[in-house]
């Protein structure tokens, strides 16, 4: 609703809506990384833990359905879609 409020007041537009969070628009990216400190502090943090398992393993991480670890998975866009038959529970409505 944010998201729209700004875009219909302001003309702000948004990118790709990942996990719920998207960036905006026209905004130079040295300034975003101005911002981004924690991001950089767990894409650090990501590499020393990848070239570790790297060097220990001998081979590149995968997730436990072996997908690459960088591979995004399929999106998910509801019950219908999930391939274990797993439905949430309804919403209630108050």
């Amino acid at each position: 609703m944010l998201r729209a409020e700004l875009t219909r007041t302001f003309g702000v537009r948004f990118g790709e809506i990942i996990t719920g969070q998207a960036d905006v628009l026209g905004i130079p990216d040295t300034l975003l990384d101005t911002f981004s400190k924690r991001a950089h502090e767990v894409a650090t943090a990501l590499e020393g833990k990848l070239t570790v398992f790297a060097t220990r393993e001998g081979r590149e991480p995968t997730l436990s359905s072996g997908r690459p670890w960088n591979v995004k998975p399929p999106l998910i866009r509801g019950p219908q879609d999930r391939e274990d038959g797993h439905r949430p529970p309804a919403t209630l409505a108050f």
